[in-house]
């Protein structure tokens, strides 16, 4: 139910209220005019039917207040639906700022991880290098090692030399050379 149709049943309910007063009025007027033109005779009856017009009339105003109650029990349903309506509409408001600053941390985060994981290529590109040259050196050391030989040139026993253990030990846990 909108406001204009709470507007127009007020409306109606007022001119209702109205309509009764003065047809209680008229009524009532009615009543003393033909009070006084009638003969003593009928003076019984009518006030009879002037007691019917006032019961009448109180019955009229009666239903005229249960419909104006109606109208403010609406009005007042009305002003709840509206303070609800507000009240969700700043619930949204509040979520849908969270959900940005959600959003924005989000994004954040995604370059850090794009910086980062340019950053592990970068070292795995340095490590297969290095990995590649440490590769080469042993092809290259082998065939020193196998030309000595051939010369009859003994060379050093590889169990004799004080050598780095690089198994698995990260660079501030191996020995250092001195």
């Amino acid at each position: 139910m909108d406001i204009t149709q709470v507007q127009d049943i007020a409306g109606w309910l007022i001119g209702i209220f109205a309509t009764s007063i003065v047809t209680g009025i008229i009524g009532v007027i009615s009543i003393i005019k033909a009070g006084k033109m009638l003969p003593r005779d009928l003076r019984g009856a009518d006030l009879e039917n002037k007691g019917k017009e006032i019961d009448i009339a109180d019955k009229y105003e009666l239903l005229a207040d249960k419909a104006a109650q109606k109208v403010i029990k609406l009005q007042e349903r009305l002003d709840n639906y509206e303070t609800n309506q507000i009240k969700l509409k700043l619930g949204q408001d509040n979520l849908q700022r969270q959900i940005d600053t959600q959003a924005q941390t989000i994004q954040s985060q995604a370059a850090t991880i794009e910086k980062q994981e340019a950053k592990i290529e970068s070292q795995d590109i340095r490590i297969e290098t290095l990995t590649c040259e440490v590769s080469n050196y042993k092809i290259y050391t082998n065939e020193l090692i196998s030309q000595l030989r051939n010369a009859e040139i003994a060379p050093v026993d590889m169990g004799d030399l004080d050598l780095e253990d690089c198994n698995g030990k990260t660079p501030s846990t191996r020995k250092k050379k001195k």
